[in-house]
């Protein structure tokens, strides 16, 4: 098994958290923030990245950093897997590329479809565990990116963190979709019918063609990992 030494996230992950901290009324004082990131794709140590996002939570006394800067994402902000996903036919082709090609963005995730009678659960398993704001900024992400996921109609979020003092900005970011804290694990559930519920930017073409670059990406050796750098 890997050291979570060198667990990395892509660079495309921080670009909504530096949108946050640049904000007039984000903090006070000199700024932390790390320097711009020229390659999207560059890949950052996930204990760099935590040491960071900590940092960022006590200085802006904002413990929802992570689901704010998430529901700033959107569909193509992640890079080609949001293009893999939105492309593919279905709910179940969706989250069985989102399995494949999640490495892209956060190695230290493993996701995985299971079934429970007429229930489904997509796992996603952090290792190791990740910081609250981390795991509000992954699933406020992936469910802003995607609106398939949206239009599931009885979804539930599940996050392993207790419950927050207040649940304002989840309501923002979610809406009326339900949120169970304390969960088991991280991920999304949901009715089994509505695995092959067909998404609306169904593209076969396109999948094909984001599928064969995600591929190539994918096999690429990890290069470019570096701590992140304050100014």
């Amino acid at each position: 098994m890997q050291s979570d030494q060198v667990f990395s996230y892509s660079a495309r992950l921080l670009k909504p958290f530096i949108t946050l901290l640049a904000e007039p009324a984000a903090c006070s004082g000199k700024s932390e923030s790390p320097q711009s990131v020229g390659d999207p794709d560059e890949r950052i140590p996930i204990h760099s990245v935590h040491a960071w996002l900590a940092a960022a939570i006590e200085k802006t006394q904002d413990p929802l950093i992570g689901v704010r800067a998430g529901a700033l994402m959107a569909s193509g902000d992640a890079g080609v897997i949001d293009y893999v996903l939105d492309s593919a036919s279905t709910v179940a082709d969706a989250l069985d590329v989102t399995s494949r090609y999640m490495r892209l963005l956060n190695d230290a995730v493993d996701c995985r479809l299971e079934v429970d009678g007429s229930r489904v659960l997509f796992r996603m398993d952090a290792r190791p565990p990740t910081p609250t704001a981390a795991e509000d900024f992954m699933l406020a992400s992936f469910f802003t990116s995607h609106t398939w996921l949206k239009r599931i109609p009885d979804l539930e979020l599940w996050f392993r963190q207790a419950a927050p003092h207040t649940l304002l900005e989840h309501r923002r970011t979610f809406g009326a979709t339900a949120c169970r804290f304390g969960a088991p694990c991280s991920g999304v559930t949901f009715s089994r019918i509505h695995l092959q519920q067909r998404l609306e930017r169904a593209d076969p073409n396109l999948h094909a063609i984001t599928r064969r670059l995600a591929d190539i990406m994918l096999a690429e050796p990890d290069a470019g990992v570096r701590e992140i750098r304050r100014r």
